[in-house]
């Protein structure tokens, strides 16, 4: 029998940062746009690719992303209101979890965190702007037998 490894959350969103600023300077020589404000439809669909394809696709196939029903996933750089019905990935931030939003480039590309700061009926308060760096990140599993949180999951 083959032993389940670990993905670790954190990890995967750090991979999805790295590859966003990998790929800016290739859509940059076909003038695909990746900074605000000026980033449009085409480095967001790169955008959510990216993040579907380093954070999304491992945890849906995951043991605990296929077990009791999940809830969709927030997508990438989605402005909602209610986050009570869905699953998403989120940053720890002095001992409580923000939904993430999206990355934004303050000093360097990708450098900081555009989080959802919701109230405990997962209904959006607000948004904050924090650094990535030393962020710990996590996922929010949301299903039929209520909501879980993950810092890590296994494959």
């Amino acid at each position: 029998m083959q032993s389940r490894k670990l993905f670790s959350i954190t990890d995967s969103v750090i991979s999805f940062q790295q590859a966003l600023c990998a790929v800016a300077p290739i859509a940059e020589k076909i003038e695909i746009r990746w900074k605000e404000p000026d980033n449009y439809d085409s480095w967001d669909c790169i955008a959510k690719g990216l993040y579907e394809g380093f954070i999304l696709i491992g945890i849906r196939s995951s043991k605990e992303g296929m077990e009791n029903g999940l809830l969709p996933f927030v997508r990438y750089d989605e402005r909602i209101s209610d986050y009570s019905n869905r699953s998403y990935i989120a940053a720890k931030w002095q001992n409580e979890i923000y939904p993430l939003i999206c990355l934004e480039t303050t000093s360097t590309p990708f450098d900081t965190c555009l989080l959802a700061k919701i109230d405990t009926n997962g209904k959006l308060n607000m948004t904050i702007k924090v650094p990535i760096r030393e962020r710990k990140f996590v996922a929010v599993l949301k299903g039929s037998s209520g909501s879980k949180i993950f810092d890590s999951i296994s494959y």
